[in-house]
């Protein structure tokens, strides 16, 4: 994948969290599961399973700008 700033090829990796990992529109408190929060949107996959490894999603970095892309 192409980085959209620089054009230079990204490098796939992936994005961890226990606890599970979601966007919002607005800072607010961390929930306890954070997909029980107001308007989130859970990215990666969990499973739906409270004790599993947690969630993992795909991701593409690119080094010399620093940004990093997400698809959900």
């Amino acid at each position: 994948m192409k980085c959209k700033n620089c054009g230079e090829e990204m490098v796939l990796g992936y994005i961890k969290c226990r606890d599970g990992i979601c966007w919002c529109e607005k800072p607010s408190p961390v929930t306890a599961i954070p997909s029980l929060g107001k308007n989130s949107i859970p990215l990666g996959n969990n499973e739906g399973n409270l004790l599993s490894a947690g969630t993992v999603v795909e991701a593409y970095r690119c080094e010399k700008c620093r940004d990093i892309t997400i698809h959900y």
